[in-house]
């Protein structure tokens, strides 16, 4: 399907067999049709050699005119038709992306060929009379451009011909892009700022011109004041920056697609968890809503699911802070917010804990409690209260609190009891130093994955 008629025809071949094969594949991908099609390979060469395709325009209206011409000539079955290389077709290719709607017209010397060409197709040239015709061909293209010359010459440079210059393209690479260069473009007598693109670039700093056209070196006629070169600079917009987007709870794979899509590195720590399933996202570093860039890393902590788990969590409801804190320490954990409520239970009761009993958790897992501040009517009679147990033979209410500071906590069984609307609702337990462990691992809770 994709073979030249030469090759087809068993005769000689070269690079100009390739352009043909390419011109085949531009024409299958235009229309979605392959140009010549059959039930058996033989037909198939045979339509090669001696078939015309049908205009891609024919099968796809929305096809460039010029992107049909390039097609149709790189399938020319005169291979001296075609492309003579690839860097001929292109070129002609660089024109069309500049200009979709240009129209390419053939030279006179392409002309001259495809006349050439048609006797081998309908028979209207002879050996004979082939010199004949290319010496009129030649006179005539001799004369065109003679006239053109003289044309163009005297009534387009008139007598200011003398005055063109030819210079060389300064070298714009490398400098960065300021108000002072476009004042200099501005004020030049040769060059003139035709366009400006911008374009993200990692290894480049944001202003700096990465590229230019022309090149720099190149030759050019201008007319000093009136005639320019025009420039065209490419812009480095630095590194893209973005914000990342919350990917807690999300599975991993997804995170990994969408950050490699967006040109940023992963790195990938698992952890243990009761909360996520396997493969959901925990954390993030940076976190979401920080910016990155492309190139940057984002580093992932992943569940790795339940595990097993170091300690089963203790039923702390029901005892008072002492005991409260000595079930902690023994079991390795750690104390969190601790905040207060009137209830009908003793003051410094435990009446809440944010972790159910029984659930696995590791060590230095974090606990709150919710702590009673005593029932509202001992608020009311507390001065009653003081007034009828003095001087009584029956042992004193003993009331606990909670120690806040480094002081030690103790019971004293002649303190008031303590008023709830003077409790800090965001009190903190803190362990005895005495009973704390001797190595704390990374609490379960920490936000900042291990690296």
């Amino acid at each position: 399907y994709y073979i030249s008629p030469e090759q087809a025809s068993g005769e000689t071949i070269d690079s100009r067999s390739d352009l043909y094969s390419l011109g085949v594949l531009m024409y299958e991908m235009t229309t979605g049709r392959l140009p010549f099609d059959a039930d058996s390979p033989v037909s198939v060469a045979l339509m090669q050699v001696n078939d015309t395709p049908i205009p891609p325009r024919e099968l796809n209206p929305k096809i460039p005119q010029g992107l049909e011409q390039i097609t149709l000539r790189a399938m020319e079955k005169e291979p001296s038709l075609r492309y003579q290389s690839a860097a001929e077709m292109l070129e002609c290719l660089e024109k069309l992306r500049e200009n979709p709607a240009i129209v390419f017209k053939p030279s006179p010397a392409e002309k001259l060929r495809r006349l050439f060409s048609q006797k081998f197709k309908f028979g209207l040239i002879n050996r004979t009379m082939m010199p004949i015709i290319i010496g009129v061909f030649a006179a005539f293209f001799i004369a065109f451009c003679i006239s053109g010359a003289y044309i163009f010459t005297h009534c387009f440079l008139s007598s200011s011909i003398k005055d063109y210059e030819t210079i060389e393209v300064d070298n714009f690479v490398g400098v960065m892009m300021t108000d002072e260069l476009s004042d200099w473009f501005e004020d030049s007598q040769y060059f003139k700022l035709s366009e400006i693109q911008y374009k993200y670039d990692e290894a480049t700093p944001s202003g700096e011109i990465i590229g230019q056209y022309p090149s720099a070196g190149e030759s050019k006629k201008v007319l000093a004041g009136k005639q320019f070169c025009e420039v065209s600079l490419v812009v480095s917009g630095g590194a893209r920056s973005m914000k990342l987007n919350d990917y807690i709870t999300l599975d991993y794979r997804l995170a990994v697609s969408e950050l490699h899509s967006q040109q940023i590195k992963c790195e990938i720590t698992k952890r243990t968890s009761f909360a996520q399933e396997y493969g959901r996202v925990l954390f993030t570093d940076p976190r979401p809503g920080e910016t990155v860039k492309p190139g940057s890393t984002v580093y992932l902590t992943v569940s790795a699911g339940a595990g097993e788990a170091d300690v089963n969590m203790p039923d702390f409801e029901g005892l008072n802070e002492a005991e409260a804190l000595l079930l902690i320490a023994q079991n390795r954990l750690k104390v969190g917010k601790v905040s207060y409520e009137k209830s009908d239970k003793a003051a410094g009761t435990v009446i809440g804990q944010s972790i159910e009993k029984d659930t696995g958790v590791y060590y230095m897992t974090v606990v709150d409690f919710t702590v009673s501040s005593g029932p509202e009517k001992a608020q009311e009679t507390k001065s009653t209260e003081k007034a009828t147990t003095t001087g009584s033979s029956e042992p004193k209410e003993t009331e606990t609190t909670f120690v806040t500071d480094s002081e030690t906590r103790t019971e004293d069984s002649t303190s008031e009891p303590v008023d709830p609307d003077t409790i800090d609702s965001t009190e903190t337990l803190v362990e005895p130093d005495t009973i704390s462990p001797e190595t704390e691992p990374e609490p379960q809770h920490d936000p900042q994955p291990g690296r």
